[in-house]
């Protein structure tokens, strides 16, 4: 699931829940456009995302919820890449995988 639905499907968040859906965020390697999507997202009261990295944020806490350890996240997200995925994209995705609600504290 995770595979398939990474890159242009349900877990790309920054893509189908975050933007206007016109950018993928691989330079336009899946044929959609270029022009990358404005705004910014603060999450956990602390830190302040543009549209692709909270994407990758939520991708990585996605990825513990479904039960992937992070070495497999950490994999995953740069051989979508091409293994050449930014340090601030691999940032947002280890805050992402590690990062806790208040509830699930608990």
């Amino acid at each position: 699931f995770a595979k398939n639905e990474s890159a242009l499907g349900k877990m790309d968040f920054g893509l189908k829940y975050l933007s206007d859906g016109t950018y993928d965020g691989n330079g336009g390697r899946y044929g959609i456009q270029k022009t990358e999507p404005k705004g910014f997202f603060i999450i956990g009261g602390n830190r302040a995302y543009n549209v692709l990295d909270a994407g990758n944020f939520l991708w990585g806490n996605a990825m513990n919820r479904l039960g992937f350890d992070y070495s497999t996240a950490l994999f995953g997200s740069q051989y979508n890449e091409d293994f050449q995925d930014a340090k601030g994209d691999q940032q947002a995705i280890k805050t992402g995988y590690h990062y806790k609600t208040k509830k699930q504290k608990r």
